[in-house]
């Protein structure tokens, strides 16, 4: 992308979440236009209230350049005969010409190279608190792992970096002979958008 942005007027980003922002930001910094597809009604409807979903949206607006497309989905990224991106065709049936597209739409746990195993999975490898898979002597941990029985107040997969330093600090412990339980203790994230900072502690 460094070496095309020269080229690159217009930009498509799909997917509303951390790093489509981070994407449209940087876009945004070399004068592209970014048009930003959101499959959502409000932008992190999934995490955020209402009213601070509705202060974001208020945010992504004052910036120039910066078309957001609510309840808008990729249909089909349209090329050349080089293969290069020259546009997108929205499911709504919406064309946008552009020069790039960016995919971030959202983090799915990688477990192909488990599938033919015996280990079970289910949306991720699944575990228990200490991280053992269904295999003796087997662990799983960061986004891949599932959790059969989730830490009270938290998700059975948890994809941020800050879990994935205690699960690691964790699994180290207990291979070392001290048979302790994941306990990240409460729920916390936080989140850039553009210059407006956002954290959120609990559920």
């Amino acid at each position: 992308l460094e070496q095309r942005s020269e080229k690159i007027k217009s930009s498509v980003i799909v997917g509303g979440g951390v790093i489509g922002i981070e994407l449209a930001e940087m876009c945004l910094s070399r004068n592209m236009d970014v048009h930003f597809l959101v499959r959502e009604k409000k932008f992190w409807s999934g995490v955020l209230p209402d009213p601070d979903s509705d202060l974001i949206m208020k945010h992504l607006k004052e910036h120039h350049g910066l078309n957001m497309y609510y309840e808008e989905e990729l249909h089909e990224i349209l090329t050349d005969d080089n293969n290069v991106a020259v546009g997108v065709l929205t499911k709504s049936g919406k064309q946008i010409d552009c020069q790039y597209v960016g995919l971030a739409a959202g983090v799915s746990p990688n477990i192909d190279f488990v599938k033919e195993s015996k280990i079970e999975t289910d949306r991720g490898i699944l575990v228990n608190r200490s991280f053992e898979t269904s295999e003796k002597d087997v662990y799983a941990i960061g986004d891949c792992a599932e959790f059969k029985q989730p830490v009270d107040g938290r998700k059975s997969i948890e994809q941020v970096w800050y879990t994935g330093k205690i699960m690691g600090e964790t699994l180290a412990e207990i291979m070392i002979g001290n048979p302790v339980e994941y306990n990240p203790g409460h729920w916390f994230n936080s989140a850039k958008f553009f210059d407006l900072e956002y954290q959120t502690y609990g559920q």
